[in-house]
């Protein structure tokens, strides 16, 4: 029957695998939210001198074909720069969604000057026409078959071009592009160098640091999450970077779940399910006809919503009044990232604790049976947090199956069964018992979150990190374990 299962199971997983396999791409629709609105601010020795806002509106109709649309307004003081004028444009940019280009509806104004450009793809050329003061000129520019465009000082437009790049440190990112303003084409040539902490306004990340070489000299800071966050124009001295609300960091993304993204990201939903349902073997054979624990497995998955409610307001709290303040003021981040985890681990596990006491003082079940519905609890609340976290970065393909991310993921809901036995255990030994047991997890948790910042930072490597993860979690299977075996003896061993 075992044997049934496991074959069953292993067949499954690779069938859904073999299904995944078209959505493990990068698509503009995954690199921002719908309605995102975006801002950079121009600098000038640490002057304002102009900003960009950039909102992505989904996709839309052009000229008779669908496109990704962007709306840019872009404002210029060139006063600043020992030129008499303001520019403004205000721009509808239109890509396909890999990125290639579709078209422009620019219009602006220099000072007395007003200009229009309206261009649009047809096959291998660019049409359209450019206006300038009621003069019109015909625009025909013969391009590859596929083509991406970045505008000078439209930072949103690169900042799309590095996300559909899987870029990684060494990598030389060589393209030609497509200029509208100057309805011309252009070599790209970007080096990512590190890995490395940067600033930004009262801002601070770890992000790639790309030079680029052409068609301009310039230093760009691109985060794992695909914001391009500092520019440095080194030759006019010249720095852009993005102005983010420290309250947006906390939002969930706003992208409308639809029956297509349940379908898109099922495969790795069905992936962890799988491995819940294995890890669960040793224990369901006996209990699966008890309907406790598919209560307990529902109600574990229903805490780790409450985490938007709970953790991420406290730590938004903390970012905001301490956090923040003390690493732009040149503090160290490592002792505000232990809280951040802390935060997160005690939580967390709180969280799992909820519904063990609510089944303690309502069936009062014996040990045994408190610490397998604690397992289930654990295995609920795992695999939904896992499926939260990696669903759409799936769906974008930031996340294939076969990562270092989704191997985590799977030692974490191993950790979460282990945590909920440990909690029942604790609760089934009185409050000493259980504050012990609580404590010992919540720092457990905090431990193994906390080596993100030398993540970020570039310490140590994606695959490190997910080993140590991995190895903490086996370490505490075998110590939880060996405490519940101590205790129940013989009957443990017999099959609890």
């Amino acid at each position: 029957m075992n044997r049934r299962i496991i074959i069953i199971t292993v067949a499954l997983s690779l069938l859904f695998l073999l299904l995944s396999q078209p959505v493990l791409a990068r698509y503009v629709e995954n690199l921002r939210a719908q309605n995102e609105k975006r801002t950079w601010i121009y600098l000038l020795d640490e002057k304002e001198f102009g900003t960009l806002e950039s909102i992505y509106k989904g996709r839309k109709s052009f000229k008779g074909r669908m496109a990704e649309k962007y709306e840019e307004v872009l404002t210029l003081d060139y006063t600043a720069l020992g030129q008499d004028f303001i520019l403004n444009i205000k721009n509808d940019h239109y890509v396909d969604n890999s990125g290639g280009y579709i078209g422009d509806e620019m219009h602006a104004v220099a000072g007395e000057q007003k200009q229009e450009l309206l261009l649009k793809r047809v096959g291998d050329s660019i049409k359209g026409r450019f206006v300038s003061n009621g003069v019109e000129n015909p625009v025909a520019v013969a391009v590859a078959s596929r083509i991406m465009a970045y505008d000078n000082n439209m930072v949103d437009q690169l900042e799309m071009f590095l996300g559909l790049y899987d870029i990684k440190i060494g990598d030389t990112i060589s393209d030609t592009i497509f200029v509208p303003q100057t309805t011309t084409t252009s070599p790209i040539k970007i080096i990512v160098e590190s890995f490395e902490p940067v600033r930004y306004g009262q801002m601070l990340d770890s992000a790639y640091q790309c030079r680029m070489l052409e068609p301009s000299e310039m230093v760009l800071f691109f985060t794992r999450d695909n914001k391009l966050v500092r520019m440095v124009h080194q030759t006019q001295k010249i720095i852009t970077i993005l102005k983010e609300n420290p309250l947006e960091r906390f939002k969930p993304r706003s992208q409308p779940y639809t029956l297509g993204s349940f379908i898109s990201q099922a495969p790795i939903y069905f992936l962890y399910i799988i491995f819940g349902f294995i890890i669960s073997l040793p224990v369901i054979r006996r209990y699966y006809k008890r309907p406790e624990i598919y209560l307990l497995l529902i109600l574990g998955a229903l805490m780790y919503p409450l985490v938007r409610f709970t953790q991420i307001p406290l730590q938004t709290w903390y970012s905001l009044d301490y956090m923040i303040p003390s690493i732009s003021g040149g503090g160290s981040p490592f002792g505000h990232a232990f809280i951040m985890s802390l935060t997160a681990g005690v939580i967390q596990e709180t969280l799992i604790l909820l519904p063990l006491i609510l089944i303690f003082f309502t069936r009062r079940p014996s040990m045994r049976s408190l610490i397998i519905l604690g397992i289930f609890c654990g295995i609920g609340f795992g695999i939904y947090s896992a499926g939260a976290i990696s669903g759409t970065a799936f769906q974008s393909g930031a996340m294939p199956l076969l990562s270092w991310n989704v191997f985590r993921q799977f030692f974490i809901i191993l950790f979460h069964a282990t945590g909920g036995a440990a909690l029942s255990f604790g609760l089934a030994g009185g409050i000493r018992r259980l504050a012990l047991s609580w404590v010992a997890l919540s720092l457990i948790h905090a431990g193994w979150r906390y080596l993100v910042i030398y993540y970020q930072r570039g310490s140590i490597d994606l695959g490190i990190y997910t080993l140590i993860v991995a190895l903490v979690a086996v370490l505490t299977v075998l110590a939880v374990y060996i405490l519940i075996r101590r205790r129940l003896g013989r009957s443990m061993q017999a099959g609890v």
